[in-house]
């Protein structure tokens, strides 16, 4: 492959990942509206909606992983800095891959 095929490549991938983080915002604010919808309507003594509690269940874990390329990307995810200070220079780069 030449380079600015990887290249192209490569943005398609960074758009990707984008749009992934993007769809993980949208549900948690999707998430929020829930929440809000599902404790308004048993304040006014209806019983709300019984799939919202699926969908804000599994809408947290596919949170995590719709967010995680970005994340990884940014190098924004949390990282165990504490053993890999613990390495010799040379394998720090190994052990954060």
């Amino acid at each position: 492959m030449n380079a600015p095929a990887a290249r192209r490549g490569l943005r398609g991938l960074d758009r990707l990942c984008a749009a992934l983080a993007v769809l993980a915002g949208a549900w948690l604010v999707a998430i929020a509206a829930a929440i809000v919808f599902q404790a308004t309507a048993r304040s006014l003594g209806f019983s709300g909606s019984p799939h919202l509690f699926a969908f804000t269940e599994y809408g947290l874990f596919y949170i995590a992983m719709l967010a995680a390329p970005q994340l990884a990307a940014e190098r924004g995810h949390v990282a165990v800095e504490l053993a890999a200070a613990a390495l010799p220079a040379r394998a720090r780069p190994a052990a954060s891959r």
